[in-house]
């Protein structure tokens, strides 16, 4: 299994595939059937995608600590679905919103990203 969340005070841990699927669906009813809704889903469902890593799982465990478990749905957000609102929400949500004008776009050098990003490399 695995999860989203360490074990809370009742012993319980949160299934990840059930909260990426709950937050979409959140997201989707807070959207309120706006023309975005597809996309507020989409950000739902890969926000925490980069915990589906062993190494975070070992982290839930106490046996790693400060990974990265965003970029991984950021990327695919921007580069699979070309969503960029989902990719600027995703990490928006993890580290603070980010500039979504043109200049700081032209700036992200995504010829980099998918040749080095872990997930693409996961995937290969």
């Amino acid at each position: 299994m695995i999860y989203a969340h360490s074990a809370n005070a009742n012993g319980d841990w949160h299934p990840l595939q059930e909260h990426l699927a709950s937050v979409a669906k959140l997201a989707g009813q807070f959207s309120n059937n706006l023309t975005w809704q597809d996309e507020v889903r989409l950000a739902g469902l890969l926000h925490d995608l980069g915990k589906y890593a062993d190494r975070f799982q070992a982290r839930l465990k106490g046996q790693d600590s400060g990974l990265d478990h965003w970029s991984q749905g950021a990327w695919v957000a921007l580069t699979e679905h070309r969503a960029i609102a989902a990719a600027l929400a995703i990490q928006g949500h993890h580290v603070g919103l980010q500039r979504a004008n043109k200049d700081a776009l032209g700036r992200m050098n995504l010829q980099g990203l998918t040749q080095n990003h872990p997930f693409r490399l996961a995937l290969r």
